[in-house]
């Protein structure tokens, strides 16, 4: 199953080395039914990509990428850490508690709350992931130990990306400019599960992205794997992938070279479908 989740407009060199190495950077929350990866990034801050699992959750897949400035983070953290451990005794108007969004660059943002029970505040936090362009909205309710999770791998990762050189890249385009994205053609081969795992029926995701070049292609020096629950899915997936052909992005009536950012789910029921 490959679940694209965001693509962005590519600045900068695209030739980045293979590797199937797990991104020390990157925190990964695995939530059950959610799992959410907090990276840093050089460019445009702390990233955030969340995605519902495709085994446990049951629905419509459900999906959020949003960036987000450090500047901007850290203090919106210490207001989100006071809602989660709060154990006052709520007034008695008071139906909840909730952090004012935090406003990604992109025209995404978070948002935490807790409501009221009886006389006391829910022991659970409800993380609201937001995308105000379209207005849609979903969230997921946990416990205080994976809220207090979640502020902590956000703090980390914005001082790591603080820390983190700047590359040269020109000031347009942004993340936040209209662009239409690349369209994946009929016909693409799916990633094919690694024989050598036959036996022993691993289930595993990928995390990665790649460019799509203005005509179409993959560029095969393109390929970042954030995270990988076994070095053979990761190979698999990028084999698969390379061999994809896509209608291209546009931006200002031409074709460009757009950064794709994929989840790719290996199990033994069958080949990948989107």
């Amino acid at each position: 199953m490959r679940l694209t989740l965001l693509l962005l407009l590519t600045t900068g060199s695209q030739a980045t080395a293979k590797t199937w190495t797990t991104d020390t950077n990157i925190t990964r929350l695995p939530w059950e039914a959610f799992n959410l990866l907090v990276r840093p990034d050089s460019l445009w801050g702390v990233h955030v990509w969340a995605h519902t699992s495709p085994v446990h959750h049951i629905g419509l897949p459900k999906r959020f990428s949003g960036y987000f400035d450090p500047a901007v983070l850290l203090p919106w953290i210490e207001r989100a850490n006071t809602l989660v451990r709060a154990t006052q005794t709520p007034d008695s108007g008071a139906l909840a508690l909730q952090t004012p969004p935090l406003p990604g660059l992109d025209g995404s943002a978070l948002v935490l709350r807790r409501t009221r029970h009886g006389t006391q505040w829910a022991s659970n936090t409800r993380v609201y992931f937001l995308h105000v362009p379209t207005a849609s909205s979903w969230y997921v309710q946990v416990p205080t130990e994976q809220a207090l999770a979640l502020l902590r791998a956000l703090f980390q990762q914005a001082l790591t990306a603080q820390d983190l050189p700047v590359p040269h890249a020109p000031p347009e385009p942004s993340i936040t400019d209209t662009l239409n994205y690349p369209v994946e053609l009929a016909g693409n081969p799916d990633p094919v599960y690694p024989p050598g795992l036959v036996t022993i029926g691993l289930v595993g995701e990928v995390w990665l992205s790649f460019v799509v070049q203005p005509d179409g292609a993959v560029a095969p020096a393109s390929f970042r794997v954030y995270l990988s629950d076994n070095p053979a899915f990761a190979e698999a997936a990028v084999r698969g992938i390379a061999q994809a052909r896509y209608r291209p992005g546009v931006y200002l009536g031409r074709p460009v070279p757009v950064r794709v950012y994929e989840l790719v789910y290996f199990h033994l029921g069958g080949p990948p479908s989107n």
